[in-house]
């Protein structure tokens, strides 16, 4: 535990256990506290990153990140609707200007992204019954016509496809990645 301070330590831990690819998520709020580049980047965040990405190629570690791991900015949440709100466009807007930030930052040691990490699970288990992040039991509410899953999941998937468009038109060509939804 603690990784952002023993980051060092556990890279050299994994390249003598042999690993040759290490799959890890960025925070959006650890690069973005309040969820918007308009809200100001966190440097001592980016940095972080930068420094855990070098270190793992350093050691012959090949980096797959993702972009978001059930870690939703509070602020989107509750100024924006999150994930869960219908056909939300600025969610979609401001998870793309997110991934860019990424791209832009970390794109040239990354080749491979994943946008969502199970995103499944945060639909079903984390807006519609409320039993993992961000706890939301919409779902399961009384009167509830059950709904909410089919909408964070409609929400996401536009986001995905968003953010793979901005990666392929911008970022690919150049760095011949991958992205794709874990």
């Amino acid at each position: 535990c603690d990784h952002y301070h023993r980051m060092k330590d556990d890279v050299a831990l994994m390249a003598q256990l042999g690993l040759k690819n290490y799959r890890f998520s960025i925070a959006w709020p650890r690069l973005l506290p309040n969820g918007t580049r308009a809200g100001g980047v966190n440097q001592k965040g980016v940095d972080f990153y930068r420094r855990l990405i070098a270190e793992l190629r350093a050691h012959g570690i090949e980096p797959y990140v993702t972009l978001y791991h059930w870690d939703l900015p509070q602020a989107l949440h509750e100024h924006l609707g999150g994930w869960h709100t219908p056909y939300n466009a600025r969610m979609h807007d401001e998870f793309v200007r997110y991934a860019t930030l990424c791209f832009r930052r970390y794109g040239q040691k990354v080749r491979f992204w994943a946008t969502f990490n199970e995103p499944w699970t945060f639909a079903v288990e984390g807006y519609s019954l409320g039993q993992k992040a961000p706890g939301c039991a919409d779902g399961a509410r009384p009167g509830s016509d059950g709904d909410t899953v089919y909408i964070v999941g409609h929400n996401v998937r536009l986001a995905h496809a968003a953010a793979a468009a901005a990666y392929r038109r911008d970022f690919q060509p150049a760095q011949r990645g991958v992205l794709s939804m874990s």
